[in-house]
């Protein structure tokens, strides 16, 4: 037991960065299978006890993850120069955002409160220093889908706002509603600047190396997140004011990135299993959430739309079913990748099992 804990203590920088991000995708999963209740349109149910186990594993990483930059914090000052690592860091201030929400539903609301707003102070100082130091040292050979997620991460506040600082008084409570809505036109504002030079990457550069395939999962997140964020932040009133060209401009956009992430799988996973896999964790997840709430937003607004109110719910049901698959895959393979990589990679030991050998 002894000789377990030293190496689990000696060898916390083994532990991959990717876990925070398919624990932020494992929590937001959880939480989608509990929303298709919310009408009644087609089917209706709901599994909210799984978000118990999505967030328990979810809290469990963010534990590890920060108990790795804890006792070697020269990690940290590594992955943030790093051009693909830097990018995943605030997904560990993002699963605390879920975090978060979860405490506010059972009835948490102080907990909800200092998580929601130390994560929202700390996300965007991350952002600026981002900015800051990957503009200085730009290069399109490391402008990958990943840079997506420290600028717009941040909606992920917007998403589990809800109830945030209810409990305090009125005037603070608008004053976080705010401030939510602030991250948004923040989210927002970097995507429209990003997305032309991502898609001009993509499109028209070929010094792609495979390593960073899995990288292009992130495409499907910003047109989700920013939908869900929106849907979540805003009132169907505010909505209605700017005649919904938001929701037409983002829901296709997801819809399309949604439908590319999963070609792209066909070919990035018939390669050796790679941390950078968790790249198509969140962006499924969100995706989930995102189709959900703008189902339940269509047949609110416009009651005559119900079919294609309940062609996106039945979208999103498939689309939650396929993409837990996934998510339950990149989990496994990173829980064996990492237990390989702390305890046993030192030992030299020869792995045959073709399964095993696949992750490792």
């Amino acid at each position: 037991m002894q000789e377990f804990f030293t190496r689990f203590y000696r060898n916390t920088s083994k532990r991959p960065l990717a876990l925070s991000g398919a624990a932020l995708g494992t929590a937001t999963m959880g939480n989608a299978w509990g929303m298709f209740n919310e009408t009644d349109l087609v089917f209706s149910f709901g599994l909210s006890w799984l978000k118990y186990i999505t967030i328990s594993f979810a809290m469990l990483v963010v534990i590890l993850m920060l108990f790795k930059y804890f006792f070697a914090p020269k990690d940290f000052i590594y992955d943030f120069k790093h051009p693909t690592l830097s990018n995943f860091i605030p997904t560990i201030l993002m699963t605390c955002f879920v975090i978060s929400g979860f405490y506010g539903q059972v009835n948490l609301p102080m907990v909800q409160l200092i998580i929601w707003l130390s994560c929202i102070s700390l996300h965007l100082i991350y952002i600026i220093c981002f900015t800051i130091y990957h503009v200085i040292h730009f290069s399109w050979k490391n402008y990958l889908a990943s840079w997506f997620v420290p600028p717009i991460g941040i909606v992920v506040a917007c998403v589990m706002s809800k109830g945030v600082g209810a409990n305090i008084s009125l005037e603070f409570s608008q004053g976080i509603h705010q401030l939510s809505q602030f991250c948004w036109y923040l989210g927002l504002g970097y995507y429209v600047v990003m997305l032309p030079l991502m898609i001009y990457k993509y499109s028209f550069t070929t010094h792609l190396e495979h390593n960073n395939l899995p990288a292009y999962g992130i495409m499907a997140a910003p047109p989700n997140l920013l939908l869900a964020g929106y849907l979540s932040t805003f009132s169907y009133t505010q909505i209605a004011s700017q005649y919904n060209l938001v929701i037409f401009g983002l829901a296709p956009l997801a819809i399309f990135f949604t439908i590319c992430v999963y070609i792209s799988m066909f070919k990035t996973f018939q390669k050796k299993f790679m941390p950078l896999f968790a790249c198509y964790t969140f962006p499924l997840a969100i995706g989930m959430v995102a189709m959900v709430k703008l189902s339940t937003w269509i047949i609110t607004i416009f009651p005559n739309a119900s079919q294609l109110a309940a062609i996106i719910k039945v979208w999103a049901l498939i689309a939650t079913i396929t993409g837990t698959t996934v998510i339950l895959f990149v989990d496994m393979g990173l829980i064996i990748f990492s237990i390989y990589h702390v305890y046993y990679r030192h030992d030299n030991k020869v792995v045959k099992n073709k399964f095993l050998k696949y992750f490792i």
